[in-house]
């Protein structure tokens, strides 16, 4: 949590737009939202303070979303994680699948809505953290 007692949640896409509609859908209900523009700062980001929540685009230049929850599971075994990819459907399934055997038991396809992301936060939060099979 920040230390204003908000509960944290870091927002990782290259795409500026993505982490600007998901700060404008979180921050009303109350989050602090931080943001990391790869998965290389994601890293530096979880070691320095780890926050209550990471969404985390699988799809992302130099290190992507699953080499990032490699690492997460590694540096930080108990965060809770939701995983956003806007590839083609078929190759996103794999890539989901992938991202739930690394311990992201929670996805959202691109584009989804206000409503879905506020509903994944939600269930994810409410949850223990698990670290799924690679975290064990």
């Amino acid at each position: 949590m920040s230390q204003t007692g908000q509960i944290r949640i870091l927002v990782v896409d290259d795409d500026p737009g993505v982490r600007m509609f998901v700060r404008r859908a979180l921050e009303p209900e109350g989050y602090c939202v931080e943001e990391a523009a790869d998965g290389a700062e994601c890293l530096r980001r979880v070691r320095r303070s780890p926050p209550d929540l990471i969404i985390l685009d699988l799809y992302m230049p130099e290190k992507d979303g699953l080499e990032v929850l490699r690492e997460l599971r590694t540096i930080q075994p108990a965060s809770r994680l939701i995983t956003m990819s806007g590839g083609g459907p078929t190759y996103d399934m794999t890539i989901l699948q992938s991202a739930r055997f690394l311990g992201a038991p929670s996805a959202l396809l691109k584009p989804f809505s206000v409503a879905d992301l506020l509903d994944a936060v939600r269930r994810m939060l409410a949850s223990e953290a698990d670290p799924g099979p690679a975290g064990g």
